[in-house]
């Protein structure tokens, strides 16, 4: 019985890789268990059954905040159940592409301006989940939510075994620039 409740917890999602014309491609689609799909469907549930019943006496914020916070539920859920994230590592850039049934939302950073390439445990105080994250710039961007440290680790022999040439930049730490 014990393993069967670990299987419902279990959320690693699936990492695919491979490497055509000089561009490593790394494919993370998300693997949704059946403990995550109840909760999923049933945080908005009991939202709804305990507010319903005030719904009048709310003030219009209060309404407001209620239906956003389902809003943003219900997309992060179906998120969840179809997205998909592509990450493409070329000469050029990095390519963070996340998909969901058709509509993706693209994100490219050119390769000079990255450096710092880590596993991040998520225990941030943003909450982010954990996954790899890098500096683009002056900011972090980050990819592969909720993958684990060996399927992050898998990525990076990836990187080393296909893209040797880029290694220098993903890994680099940027210069400190001595005050004179």
């Amino acid at each position: 019985m014990v393993v069967l409740v670990m299987s419902w917890w279990d959320t690693d999602p699936n990492v695919e890789m491979n490497f055509t014309s000089g561009i490593l491609r790394v494919r993370v689609r998300s693997s949704p268990r059946l403990l995550v799909l109840l909760v999923g469907a049933g945080v908005p549930i009991v939202i709804l059954a305990i507010f319903l019943p005030y719904w009048h006496g709310f003030s219009l914020l209060v309404r407001g905040v209620i239906v956003l916070g389902l809003i943003g539920h219900f997309c992060t859920f179906i998120f969840k159940l179809f997205g998909t994230e592509v990450i493409e590592f070329s000469q050029g850039s990095i390519v963070v592409c996340k998909e969901i049934s058709g509509w993706e939302r693209r994100h490219e950073y050119p390769i000079a301006e990255c450096h710092e390439m880590q596993w991040d445990e998520g225990e941030g105080t943003e909450g982010d989940p954990q996954g790899v994250k890098f500096k683009a710039g002056r900011k972090w961007a980050r990819f592969g939510a909720e993958i684990s440290e060996k399927q992050a680790n898998d990525i990076f022999v990836a990187l080393q075994n296909n893209c040797q040439r880029l290694l220098p930049w993903y890994f680099r730490t940027p210069k400190k620039k001595v005050p004179s």
